[in-house]
């Protein structure tokens, strides 16, 4: 059985131009798996907004085996508007898929945007 996690409880996330810098989660909601071989992330984005003409924010879920990094990029979601989607990962696999030991998201607002720009999302991390 598995440990579930709000790895982020539903939060919205706004700036403007001026604020493209990315936004990465603080360390004490990162997710440490050091004893998991499995991690399955529930991500919920509920809205995803920016002015006309610019490209959406994107929600990174990075991965580490030490908090200090490097961290690497495991999914990349920029939908626009409302997005629901369940991945697994495992610590046994190469490549993309893999997790190491601890896990965060990673905010990249759009660099292109002549306005306001906002995303609303939760994530919930179970791990065995």
């Amino acid at each position: 059985m598995g440990k579930t996690i709000a790895m982020q409880p539903l939060t919205t996330m706004m700036g403007r131009t001026s604020n493209i810098f990315n936004i990465v989660q603080p360390a004490y909601g990162w997710v440490d798996g050091q004893s998991a071989d499995e991690v399955c992330l529930a991500i919920e984005m509920a809205a995803n907004t920016v002015s006309a003409g610019s490209t959406y924010c994107s929600l990174v879920i990075q991965t580490a085996s030490a908090p200090e990094g490097p961290w690497v990029g495991l999914l990349t979601l920029s939908d626009a508007g409302y997005c629901r989607t369940t991945e697994y990962f495992t610590a046994k696999e190469s490549g993309t898929n893999r997790f190491q030991r601890f896990l965060r998201w990673q905010l990249t607002p759009p660099a292109n945007v002549s306005g306001n720009w906002s995303m609303t999302f939760k994530i919930c991390a179970t791990v065995r």
